[in-house]
């Protein structure tokens, strides 16, 4: 995963969005593991430790749902689900 740290992140990702949604036209296949955030503040906020664990746990195995990620962690539907 790729994660950006600038002031102009949102013209970034409107680039990277625009980019896939073309070679999708195309019918290219593609993945965007990037994050973006405007400033180092920002990710500590965003990025807690039960979301990383989240994001870790959807990486190394096929989730279908919100709820199979509950039942994996034992948490309540509705904190996975605003994690998610």
């Amino acid at each position: 995963m790729n994660i950006t740290v600038c002031g102009d992140f949102e013209n970034e990702a409107a680039r990277r969005f625009a980019d896939a949604w073309h070679r999708a036209e195309r019918g290219k296949s593609f993945r965007e593991p990037h994050l973006a955030f405007e400033s180092w503040d920002v990710p500590p906020r965003v990025l807690t430790n039960e979301r990383m664990e989240l994001l870790r746990y959807v990486h190394r195995h096929k989730i279908a749902s919100v709820r199979a990620l509950t039942k994996a962690f034992g948490r309540d539907y509705s904190s996975v689900h605003a994690d998610v």
